[in-house]
């Protein structure tokens, strides 16, 4: 329950402006407030091969897995698991919130430097590309 009131505390701080629209110019500095608004550079090569799931095992499967036991994960929600790359696109937005570009409140103990969270941002901002296997 209490993992659910986190989400729902998420999305109502965006909807009272911690979020942007979308509409909004790109700028390719940032700083952002919302995904939408991060452009995807085109020079991009990221994947999940390459990048999202090395980085997700590194960094948050520990609580964020599938696999896990409730009093293995460490608070983390039930429903929030990252270990596959269909986990990690229906949390997209969330993600990007908490642990990406400049935002940095996930993981609690500290976590990826800084250029591994830009990467992070600029994965996802392109659309967290890779195949999901079956």
């Amino acid at each position: 329950m209490r993992g659910r009131l986190r989400i729902a505390w998420l999305w109502v701080a965006c909807l009272v402006g911690a979020c942007t629209s979308a509409a909004e110019p790109l700028d390719p500095d940032g700083p952002w407030h919302a995904l939408a608004q991060r452009p995807c550079p085109e020079e991009n090569f990221l994947t999940w091969e390459n990048f999202g799931d090395p980085f997700f095992r590194s960094w948050c499967t520990g609580c964020h897995a599938s696999t896990l036991s409730e009093e293995s994960r460490r608070e983390a929600p039930l429903e929030l698991n990252f270990d596959s790359l269909d986990g990690v696109r229906s949390n997209i937005d969330l993600i990007w919130l908490r642990a990406a570009d400049e935002n940095q409140t996930m993981p609690p103990a500290g976590g990826p430097p800084h250029p591994e969270r830009e990467l992070l941002g600029e994965w996802l901002a392109c659309g967290a590309r890779g195949h999901a296997l079956p």
